[in-house]
């Protein structure tokens, strides 16, 4: 646990930081930053259990509608012996200006299993819906569900059904800043 409140620690340092900036860039393109924290619900062949993830992503803002970054991320198993790394591409899409607006996400990408099978790696899909709320001139708070898909590959690269494959539910927040 002591190892999950470091990485949360070093993740939200520069992250807060730059969110203290007062620098009026709402109709800007430019850099753009991403951390959420969720917790769900995994159903896989064999196990059903709950989940606490974290990721950061960094990426560009095409415009005041558009997102495009890349991330990582720690999927943690709460009451069963589980862990993930997926590594993603992430695209949001935040369709009007207003002080609250509907939020679509998606994350696609890779996954690893860092506690079983010795790392096997698989396919990630992560797709989000939710409501973006506008907190100053260069953040956003985004309240969002989502559901985590995985499904893994052996060694000679075939798509397995071992008892990782999972399905999962996520509830979380999310929190962007841009520059």
């Amino acid at each position: 646990m002591k190892r999950y409140t470091l990485i949360t620690a070093l993740f939200l340092c520069p992250f807060l930081t730059f969110a203290q900036q007062d620098i009026d860039l709402k109709d800007d393109k430019g850099f753009s930053m991403s951390m959420d924290w969720g917790l769900g619900k995994n159903y896989t062949n064999y196990e059903d259990y709950g989940t606490f993830q974290i990721n950061v992503s960094a990426g560009y803002k095409f415009s005041n509608y558009f997102n495009l970054r890349g991330g990582v991320g720690i999927n943690h198993g709460i009451d069963y012996e589980a862990g993930f790394v997926p590594i993603f591409t992430e695209i949001e899409c935040i369709p009007t200006k207003n002080k609250f607006s509907s939020y679509f996400g998606l994350k696609l990408g890779s996954i690893i299993d860092v506690v079983e099978h010795g790392g096997n790696k698989g396919v990630y899909l992560c797709p989000q819906i939710g409501i973006a709320m506008d907190t100053n001139d260069n953040c956003n708070m985004i309240f969002f569900i989502g559901s985590n898909l995985a499904s893994f590959v052996d060694d000679q690269n075939y798509l397995t059904n071992y008892d990782k494959n999972q399905v999962g539910f996520i509830i979380g927040v999310k929190g962007v800043i841009w520059k």
